[in-house]
């Protein structure tokens, strides 16, 4: 978990903290493992595919961190960051030991970081059509990961690169879906959909755009849900049917009691 003060001042209070979940009882518990400092303004930790490792993204410092979950240390930092890169959203591929970091300032890159040789191998840029820095949030990676789709905040859209090759991302030009006012988080969705969370910074309420078919030609539709508060993260997750009641006795007799599976839930 990223945690960080409100005051704009380093201090113990900037941290990537690792909570142990004991998922046996609901509520599940949670306890402290450890705290590990990161600098001024940690935004999001990125566990690569195989566990072992998190990526940690540190806007204000600014900097871009490899922690071993092994071993709590910090392992790796990216060198010679500019002091306006503002490192900010990232993802990791799903098959392939690399992860990419958005930054979020002037250069508007995607940072490839190559975990199996722990450096940076490209500086991405991401252009588009209005001409001004496209300022992105995060980038998340299809679940094959032969794409990665990346939200500009400052210009309002969403672009998309190809990364059949994760390590030599190539962006498709021609598109650009248009959504609601500052984007942020990209979530999965069955039936080849996606949710994007559109903040609108300062404002009273964000929303939400849908894309369409996004592994094949991808089209965007909404806001909708125009009465959300700033959303800025959002998770999918399929919930499970409750497990069965043992059988209860009644005037009647004895009769299973009555469960109903639970639908599809998505949380912003």
């Amino acid at each position: 978990v990223a945690t960080r003060g409100d005051d704009g001042v380093y201090s113990a209070d900037d941290r990537l903290d690792v909570v142990a979940l004991g998922p046996a009882t609901w509520p599940p518990t949670a306890s402290l493992v450890t705290s590990i400092a990161t600098g001024l303004h940690p935004i999001q930790a990125i566990v690569d595919r195989t566990g072992r490792y998190a990526v940690v993204t540190v806007r204000n410092q600014p900097a871009i961190l490899v922690v071993d979950l092994t071993t709590y240390q910090v392992v790796w930092q990216a060198p010679n960051l500019p002091s306006d890169a503002e490192p900010e959203g990232g993802d990791a591929h799903p098959t392939q030991n690399v992860v990419y970091v958005t930054l979020h300032g002037p250069m508007s890159t995607i940072e490839v970081i190559d975990l199996d040789l722990m450096t940076i191998t490209q500086h991405v840029p991401i252009p588009n059509s209005t001409g001004t820095p496209t300022r992105p949030s995060t980038v998340r990676f299809t679940p094959d990961g032969s794409r990665a789709y990346v939200s500009g905040q400052t210009v309002n859209r969403v672009l998309m690169f190809d990364t059949t090759d994760p390590r030599n991302p190539v962006q498709d030009a021609g598109v650009e879906l248009i959504v609601g006012p500052q984007p942020h988080d990209i979530v999965w969705l069955p039936g080849d959909r996606a949710y994007v969370a559109n903040t609108d910074n300062m404002q009273p309420y964000g929303s939400l755009s849908v894309i369409h078919n996004y592994s094949g030609v991808p089209s965007v539709s909404g806001p909708i849900l125009a009465d959300l508060a700033g959303p800025l993260t959002m998770a999918y997750f399929d919930a499970a049917a409750p497990t069965p009641l043992p059988y209860e006795s009644s005037p009647f007799g004895f009769h299973p009691a009555s469960v109903g599976a639970l639908p599809n839930l998505s949380f912003v």
